[in-house]
């Protein structure tokens, strides 16, 4: 009998020690475990959002450089501010060569829209309707940009002749040497 006792007393004896072990050792190990194995979940997650915004970062700053190799390409084609005059006068010569008779050729105030000048101008012509069309295709194979804002068109009697008002702007680039008011005082009228 002492011997059942002491077995029961040693496995009782048994089983109080690995219920401390457990719950004074083992228990707290695996909840610390637990929550690093979370924080370390999270910061993984931090780390991949921050990779994403990186990466995003990385592609915005491509796009923005090639945003600013196409505004220099641009901005090389324009011609200088203080060339304004001949540009004009390659305007009027195109219309006389499409056979329009020119009338007026006079800018309105230009702007400054960044770093280039946009420069309004309007025109008045007078021609066959026939001829109007290959002279806004020259216009637009003008080596400057140029975009039309209105074109205005009204017969001339009973044949073909018609009187086009064109609204258009030129963009230049801005000239140190020449005063923001100035680039607009080109104006043309027939000699």
């Amino acid at each position: 009998m002492k011997s059942s006792q002491r077995l029961f007393f040693f496995g009782a004896l048994s089983i109080a020690l690995f219920a401390c072990v457990f719950f004074l050792a083992i228990l707290p190990a695996t909840r610390r475990r637990d929550a690093l194995l979370a924080d370390s979940e999270q910061k993984r997650a931090a780390l991949a959002r921050l990779n994403e915004v990186a990466a995003g970062s990385a592609r915005a700053q491509a796009k923005i450089a090639e945003v600013r190799r196409r505004i220099a390409r641009f901005e090389s084609t324009l011609p200088a501010a203080r060339h304004m005059n001949d540009v004009g006068e390659d305007i009027w010569r195109v219309a006389q060569a499409n056979a329009l008779q020119a009338h007026t050729l006079k800018t309105s105030a230009g702007k400054r829209i960044g770093t280039y000048w946009e420069q309004g101008m309007d025109l008045s012509l007078a021609g066959r309707l026939a001829s109007l069309y290959p002279f806004m295709v020259q216009l637009e194979r003008m080596p400057w940009p140029v975009r039309v804002d209105r074109i205005n068109l009204s017969r001339i009697g009973a044949g073909e002749d018609m009187q086009v008002d064109i609204s258009f702007d030129v963009f230049l680039q801005p000239d140190p040497i020449v005063p923001a008011n100035s680039v607009a005082n080109v104006s043309i009228e027939p000699r």
